[in-house]
């Protein structure tokens, strides 16, 4: 059984995560996330990893003061959002752009007989190995400070 927590957030405003907080570790928050429908084939499950129960939670920098117990609302950062789709998608991208257009302004004869065309395709592959290198040196640095496009934005004060 999935484990729902109420909260009037989740109908009412877009783009509103909702959370518990379960524990505190210095400065940051253990928040368990509320399961939705549309996580059964979400493909950045990665961010919210399930833990044994299979419960959603994330690790944020607990910027409100929130305690063990607490409600939260998670909003995400546009910004966050853009320069992870950048470093992983537009990244690579121009990698092999940079490969393919100087390889092909630059080389006029490639070994083993390629065709100038074919020449710096390959020269484009190489860049878009090592410009994704790049990027995956990069995640494993975020990860380490814990990047997140998610950022706790208030606590919910229960309803008496």
């Amino acid at each position: 059984m999935k484990n729902k927590i109420d909260n009037k957030y989740n109908e009412s405003e877009e783009g509103f995560e909702v959370g518990v907080v379960e524990k505190i570790e210095g400065v940051y928050a253990l928040v368990r996330l509320q399961e939705h429908e549309a996580c059964e084939h979400c493909h950045a499950k990665i961010i919210c990893k399930p833990n044994q129960s299979g419960q959603r939670q994330v690790k944020l920098k607990n910027t409100v003061g929130a305690a063990p117990g607490d409600k939260v609302v998670l909003a995400s950062s546009d910004l966050k959002h853009v320069t992870l789709s950048f470093m992983q998608y537009g990244f690579p991208l121009l990698g092999f752009l940079a490969g393919l257009i100087i390889s092909y302004q630059t080389i006029d004869k490639f070994p083993l007989g390629l065709s100038q065309q074919f020449g710096s395709f390959f020269v484009g592959l190489i860049f878009l190995g090592l410009f994704s290198l790049g990027t995956y040196i990069w995640s494993k640095k975020m990860n380490k400070n814990n990047f997140s496009v998610l950022q706790i934005s208030k606590i919910i004060k229960p309803d008496h």
